[in-house]
């Protein structure tokens, strides 16, 4: 493999970081995290009341033949990350229903941003040589969005929150590119 599993999951992050910033400019807290346990036992160590929570779930297509790609396996990869996202919401100061608006909002905006960059998302990776990798990301949903109601889930300042989870798949595509 030219990438690494635990690299092409950072480079996901980068694309919620993103997203992140989008929210930002509509005035939206929210914060990222990436866990490798159900974020349904986790406590959060986290002041924000928004988060999205980032469940690597599996890898496909790793086999010598699927990683060949169009080219040898040194020179390109294509294989999938199978990905839960998780929307919470916490609710802080008794604000049951801005929290329950304020994740569906969040929602919106994610299926906003994965249209305005029509689901696919570039990434170059400088290597020795005067190479470098392209790394393009076609991100999709394969279920539907599960509204998991009101949970026992605490972060520092709530110990309830509203919750929707989706699972994705990134079709990863990295190319050897010479200079």
């Amino acid at each position: 493999m030219i990438v690494g599993l635990n690299e092409s999951v950072q480079f996901l992050i980068k694309i919620l970081s993103n997203f992140k910033k989008y929210l930002d400019l509509k005035e939206i807290e929210l914060e990222i995290l990436n866990t490798y346990n159900h974020p349904y036992l986790e406590k959060f160590a986290t002041n924000t009341s928004n988060l999205l929570v980032l469940k690597s779930e599996s890898f496909e297509g790793l086999t010598p033949r699927n990683l060949r790609g169009r080219n040898s396996c040194k020179e390109s990869n294509e294989f999938r990350l199978r990905f839960s996202l998780y929307f919470l919401s916490f609710i802080l100061f008794k604000a049951y229903r801005d929290s329950y608006e304020i994740i569906c909002k969040v929602y919106e905006h994610f299926l906003e941003f994965l249209h305005e960059n029509r689901f696919r998302f570039e990434f170059t990776k400088e290597l020795d040589g005067g190479s470098y990798l392209l790394l393009t990301y076609y991100l999709c949903s394969v279920s539907n969005l599960n509204n998991d109601g009101l949970l026992g889930v605490s972060n520092m300042h709530a110990n309830m929150c509203f919750s929707f989870n989706q699972i994705f798949v990134a079709n990863i595509q990295v190319l050897k590119q010479e200079r």
